[in-house]
This record gives structure tokens, sequence and C-alpha cells, in this order.
């Protein structure tokens, strides 16, 4: 399970090489904590929650699309791309605004 990037490598063994840009954030106490601090009314999706809390727990910006994620407290960097599963939410629009 997992996703693929180029030359069918996952993205499992990519995250595994050594020097890369980033580093695996854990899912451990802090970041349960900090789910009860991103609003429900802002981000109702529970595995969205997880995610922005981890960010928020880690002190670092989410690159996202997710519209509802963006319209958090959390600090994040737009996302490259287009819309995921046939919606708009968090597509960027011709006038540059984010849809809700």
């Amino acid at each position: 399970m997992g996703f693929r990037l180029s030359g069918n490598k996952s993205g499992t063994d990519a995250l595994a090489q050594l020097g890369g840009p980033y580093e695996l954030a854990p899912l451990d106490g802090r970041v349960a904590a900090d789910v009860g601090l991103i609003d429900w009314d802002v981000v109702p999706d529970p595995p969205n929650r997880v995610i922005a809390a981890t960010a928020l727990s880690a002190g670092v910006a989410l690159v996202s699309r997710n519209g509802k994620i963006r319209a958090s407290q959390v600090r994040t960097i737009p996302g490259r791309g287009g819309t995921r599963r046939g919606t708009s939410e968090g597509a960027p629009q011709a006038d540059g605004k984010v849809a809700h």
C-alpha cells in the first residue's frame, strides 16, 4: 500500500532515501492533542484533521490544495495540480482564489 513515483518507485522507498528535503513526522501524543485544536467546523474530515494537526504540532507549513485545511489556522503553502476526485475543493480559480 502507498503511492508510486516515476520509475515505479514506491513513495515509501523514496522517503527512505537519505538526504531528502523532508522528515517523516511521528503520529504521537502531541499530534493527538493538537487534533483538538483544529476547528471541526472548518476541517470536519478526521484524516485531514490529523494531517493538519501533524503540521501544527511540528510547527511547519503544510503543502496542501485542500481548501478546508487551508482555511484553518495551520500555515499552508498552496499545492499544485488540478482537482481531486472531480471536485473543485481547494483548486485555484481563475482569479487566484481557492474554492471552498
